[in-house]
């Protein structure tokens, strides 16, 4: 990468970085570009160098953000050498949860911005992100399981993350209902629950 190209990536990184925070910080509707360009260091023109609006880089960042956060979660199940389709889906969603807790700016961010019509861009590979294969990353995990009979496979993901994310958000952040060590296992057993009803292993 030349110079120029570095120097390109580095202001995009910025604005994406600043959007991050302010986005997490009071949520979309109260960021606007010239918060984000300010945060950044750089010239509002350079804002529409690389994104059409706030919505355009908000996307960007959520199929970002949620494709590391998956793809953490895979490089974790891969130490795992026999798993059935519940257990690796439970621990999934444990190693999510162990990310949010270390990362509460990535919580609050998840919670405010995964919705399903992105989640359903990612999945059906309608947007170009480049950095995650947010598509290959969902085949891989339920392409292993052909003697399973999965009910709604893309709604059952988007399921077991956004269930994930939510029922973990107070007791990381407030400590409420419970820490977040008593709520683990409750939202192990939702998962489990989720999968048990909507997977049959095949006679």
């Amino acid at each position: 990468m030349g110079k120029v190209d570095e120097n390109k990536e580095k202001k995009r990184r910025a604005l994406e970085d600043a959007a991050f925070s302010l986005f997490s910080e009071k949520g979309m509707q109260n960021t606007s570009i010239s918060d984000i360009v300010e945060r950044a260091g750089v010239a509002k023109g350079t804002f529409y160098l690389y994104f059409n609006d706030k919505y355009d880089i908000a996307n960007i960042l959520i199929y970002k953000k949620t494709g590391q956060l998956f793809m953490n979660a895979l490089e974790a199940l891969k130490k795992v050498k026999t798993l059935t389709l519940e257990d690796e889906m439970v621990l999934l969603a444990e190693n999510i949860m162990i990310q949010l807790h270390s990362d509460v700016q990535l919580l609050d961010y998840c919670c405010r911005s995964l919705e399903w019509d992105l989640f359903k861009q990612m999945i059906e590979q309608t947007t170009d992100m480049g950095e995650y294969d947010f598509y290959g990353m969902y085949r891989e995990v339920l392409g292993k399981y052909s003697d399973y009979d999965i009910n709604n496979p893309e709604t059952l993901v988007f399921l077991i993350l956004t269930t994930t994310i939510q029922c973990c958000y107070s007791p990381i952040k407030f400590n409420k209902p419970c820490s977040f060590e008593e709520i683990r296992p409750f939202i192990s057993d939702i998962v489990k629950n989720i999968i048990t009803s909507n997977t049959t292993k095949k006679s």
